[in-house]
């Protein structure tokens, strides 16, 4: 496949330089061997010996046949008793031997498992776009085939592209038909597209997934801040309040959040808080309040916009 996929986008791209994007379609298939071979030879140069050792032996034989001699009276006393040398043969041999060093080669041949063995592909190409005027100066479009010889031309260049030989089987088809155009489509709100593939209906599903997971993480991190925030209760229970013609003072909240109570101002009950119980009535004196602005400044300036708001 990925051989395929490589020619086919050689070839494809080739095609769209020359006629256009859209103008031809490139289909490439191969076929591959898959057989190992291997095969090993040695050769030897005889011309290319070189003497390395050289031994010589030489070998004598010698060889007597005697007889006894007779007892004759004319053998002086001497000799009588001895032998008599009949023949007498001597051999001598020589033998050489030379050691030789040739020149050896060894070869191996390995047949590559995934050969290419054919590659056939097809090729459907759009007429050729022929643009007219008309009688009246405007522009006419019309499609017509192209000549055979530019065919040649097309399928010599494809095959050089591709790679492809004709004596090894190869083989390529170009056939002409008009390509569907979306301009002569009248008043279409859809068309035919390539079939979705299912990496992208994968990699689709992957980027929702994760967008709804973040979006889960958010509005959990929100929840969880909203917890920690509560809106705090008052500790001023509505039951009571500042009598009246006491000295009203500050409140000494964070900057910006508290208010000041005037002087001379009647005394406001405190608001109740919004909870589903409510607390019964209580009158606060002017030391508890300055001690609870103290100590919690926050939770003051809370009570004091609650106040103002209403």
């Amino acid at each position: 496949q990925k051989t395929e996929a490589y020619l086919t986008e050689r070839g494809q791209s080739m095609l769209d330089r020359v006629l256009g994007a859209g103008n031809s379609i490139l289909r490439v298939s191969v076929s591959h061997n898959f057989d190992r071979l291997l095969r090993e030879s040695d050769l030897i140069d005889p011309d290319s010996r070189t003497i390395i050792s050289e031994e010589t032996r030489e070998q004598q034989d010698a060889n007597e046949q005697s007889e006894p001699l007779p007892l004759d009276q004319r053998i002086p006393a001497d000799q009588r008793g001895g032998a008599v040398v009949v023949s007498s043969n001597e051999n001598t041999s020589t033998s050489e031997t030379r050691n030789y060093e040739v020149n050896r080669t060894r070869e191996v041949f390995e047949k590559t498992q995934g050969e290419l063995e054919s590659v056939t592909a097809s090729v459907l190409l759009n007429f050729k776009k022929v643009v007219n005027e008309g009688p009246e100066g405007e522009e006419q479009v019309t499609y017509e085939p192209y000549p055979e010889v530019e065919i040649e031309e097309f399928r010599e260049v494809v095959m050089m592209a591709l790679g492809m030989q004709e004596e090894r089987g190869d083989q390529l088809s170009i056939k002409q038909v008009e390509f569907f155009d979306r301009e002569f489509v009248n008043n279409a709100s859809y068309f035919v597209d390539q079939p979705t593939s299912y990496n992208d209906i994968f990699r689709w599903s992957i980027i929702g997934l994760t967008f709804i997971a973040v979006m889960l993480l958010i509005n959990n991190i929100r929840k969880k801040m909203g917890d920690d925030n509560l809106t705090v209760m008052s500790e001023f229970k509505a039951d009571k309040q500042v009598s009246e013609g006491q000295k009203q003072q500050a409140l000494n909240g964070q900057e910006g959040q508290g208010q000041a109570l005037k002087e001379g101002e009647e005394a406001a009950s405190l608001p109740e808080s919004k909870g589903p119980k409510q607390l019964p009535e209580r009158k606060y004196s002017k030391e508890e309040i300055i001690n609870f602005v103290e100590v919690k400044p926050a939770e003051a300036a809370q009570v004091v916009r609650a106040m103002i708001n209403d």
